[in-house]
Formats: structure tokens, sequence, C-alpha cells
């Protein structure tokens, strides 16, 4: 099964169905369709970074509901680079603020795991969300919404994303992802720049599968203080997953 045909039996393209986002959307005036990963999502990728919640960038090729065909949406996130790219331009030109900072940064910390190789932005890891709907700012729901508006999508694509990515090693991006998975009993107690395992069970094409893999707790890129971890700890990290210089 190739990624395209994986994100289009998920519907997420489709998916509208928790109120508190639908009323939010409603409100804020957004109607970006929901996020899957972004990059080049593959089976057995070496990284996942997952934040709390996609923000709306504003410019015009944005994958809007009712505007767009599943062709466009897919290509437009798994071609991120492009993406970028045209957005960034769009942006500048709109004098929209863009967050090309932010994905710097997750290209850097990729940088410290995924050592010893040519790192191909957007291609050697994948970002994704703890919750996959847009909006721009986390006091826009509050922490019994966040929590369940992430157990709706864990329950119906989260979980299954990971299953068929079967990432070598995930670093969830601030507090928010952690609060969220920990939540769903996904993880156990992690302090800041320390690791251990997360346990997902599901059913994806037909089989059962458990994955136990490798989770880092990060810093937000937005942190005011010191946003990397110590070098020695990105060395553990990727000793602890077997990662060996980019290979499993």
């Amino acid at each position: 099964m190739t990624p395209k045909e994986f994100i289009q039996r998920q519907n997420i393209f489709s998916c509208n169905v928790c109120p508190d986002i639908i009323q939010l959307q409603d409100k804020e005036d957004i109607n970006v369709l929901p996020l899957f990963w972004q990059g080049k999502g593959v089976e057995n990728i070496p990284l996942v970074i997952m934040g709390g919640n996609p923000s709306v960038v504003g410019t015009p090729n944005e994958p809007k509901r009712g505007e767009c065909d599943f062709d466009y949406y897919f290509d437009y996130y798994q071609n991120r680079t492009e993406s970028e790219r045209i957005n960034k331009i769009q942006a500048r030109d709109l004098g929209i603020g863009y967050p090309v900072n932010y994905w710097t940064k997750c290209y850097k910390v990729a940088k410290k795991l995924i050592t010893d190789m040519e790192l191909q932005r957007w291609e050697d890891y994948v970002l994704m969300e703890a919750i996959h709907c847009f909006y721009n700012k986390e006091s826009y729901l509050n922490s019994v919404q966040r929590a369940a508006v992430a157990r709706t999508c864990c329950n119906k694509h989260t979980r299954k994303m990971l299953l068929f990515l079967k990432p070598k090693m995930i670093v969830l991006l601030g507090d928010t992802p952690y609060e969220l998975l920990n939540q769903l009993g996904c993880l156990g107690e992690l302090n800041v720049c320390k690791f251990g395992r997360m346990k997902i069970e599901g059913e994806i094409d037909g089989e059962n599968n458990t994955l136990h893999i490798p989770v880092l707790r990060h810093r937000h890129p937005n942190f005011r203080g010191r946003f990397y971890c110590d070098d020695k700890v990105y060395e553990e990290f990727r000793k602890f997953a077997g990662f060996n210089g980019g290979q499993p």
C-alpha cells in the first residue's frame, strides 16, 4: 500500500467530526483541511516530529475544504519542500507571518538525530500533530476539549499513521503533544530532554500490529531559553533507538 493509498483510506481528507473543532473553526473562519503529516511519509521513516496542532499560514494555496481535490491535498503536504517554497514567496508578498523558523529548528533537531548522512529536508523525517485540525492558539481549546479532540484524532488517525510509518524515533515538540499522548495512556512519565518508549497497538491493512517506538520529550521551538538538548542527550537517544548514522 502506497502512502497515498493509505491516506486516502484514512478519510482524514473529509474528517469533520469534533463539535469543538467545528465551532472553533467557524468562529475563527478557518477552512483549511485537516493535516495528515508534512513531508515524504514512507514506511520505516527514521523520525517523526510531533507537535500539538497545526497553525494556519494564510496563503491562498493552502488546501481548503470544498475548494480542492484529494490529489492536490496529498501532494501539497507530501511534497512539503515545494509547498514551503511557494508559501514563503506568497507569505512575503502578502505580508503574512510565516513559520519557516519553526520548520528550520525542526530540521536542525532531525540533523542532531540522523547523523553521518546527508539529511534531506522533509524526506528523512515528517512533522505530525497530536491534533490534526488547524487552529492557531492552544488557548482556543481548554485542556478538557484538547484531550477529547486528541483522543478522537488518535483513535481515528494518529495511531494508524504511526503503524503505517513505523518510525525509528519520535520527538515530542513541546508540552502539549506529551501531555495529550500521556493522557491517552501511550506514554509513561517523561521529563524534558528524557526519553522512553511509546506503545502503539492497532490494526492496519488487515493485520494487528504493536510498536514500541523510542520517544524523546523535547522543548518547543518558541521556548524562551535553551531550545536544544545537550548533544549527549541526542547521542544517547539515538543509541537507545538502535539508530546509528541514519541506518536502523
